[in-house]
């Protein structure tokens, strides 16, 4: 069922020359499905006013059958609803985390694009915060290294004594003070070294 979704209301605000900032994006969405779930609530509650006038009369099985179609159609909606309501607060919290983590705010759209699919497999806890969330920040981190940003000026990482092409003379206390750029050049460098020394610093 089509509706109100985020892209549209960026788009228009686009073709307007307007740039909305994601949360009143969000401000919007969430009174436009408050809206709608009272639009609906109000177009169904007759029907059941209806449905309990005929209870003992004749023709009601004809009538149930009726209702019953209309109220499976309604809970459908109202899961659609519900599952857009749920997929934007992950949304907005994944948003949160990729500024926390100095993602480029122009990649967030793209990144969010490739994480959709996986948004049934994220979880939120009764505070609305993502559960086991350093997992989905390594996660981040890993795949995303080429967005993230860095103000540092420090010059480029050289261990002591010089690290072999390989990446085995890297030792823990060097992983730990490597940066994220440097840690992404360990991995493509050696892989196994870095997944060895990423598990050793958790």
């Amino acid at each position: 069922m089509a509706g109100l979704t985020r892209k549209f209301i960026k788009d228009a605000a686009k073709d307007a020359g307007v740039e909305l900032p994601a949360e009143m994006i969000d401000a919007i969405i969430g009174a436009h499905v408050e809206s709608r779930d009272a639009a609906v609530e109000a177009a169904t509650k007759p029907l059941n006013e209806q449905l309990e006038a005929e209870k003992g009369k004749s023709g009601t099985d004809e009538f149930k059958v009726k209702w019953e179609q209309e109220h499976e159609a309604f809970e459908k909606f109202k899961g659609e609803v519900e599952a857009e309501k749920l997929n934007g607060k992950k949304q907005s919290e994944i948003k949160n985390l990729l500024k926390e983590l100095s993602v480029s705010e122009k990649r967030h759209d793209i990144i969010l694009k490739a994480l959709s699919p996986d948004l049934g497999n994220i979880e939120l806890d009764n505070d609305g915060k993502i559960k086991n969330v350093d997992a989905l920040k390594t996660s981040l981190t890993t795949d995303w290294a080429e967005f993230i940003e860095t103000t540092e000026t420090k010059g480029a990482f050289t261990p002591d004594p010089p690290a072999r092409k390989d990446g085995s003379s890297v030792t823990p206390d060097m992983f730990a003070k490597m940066g994220l750029r440097e840690r992404s050049a360990l991995k493509q460098k050696d892989p196994k070294r870095y997944e060895e020394l990423a598990k050793g610093a958790k």
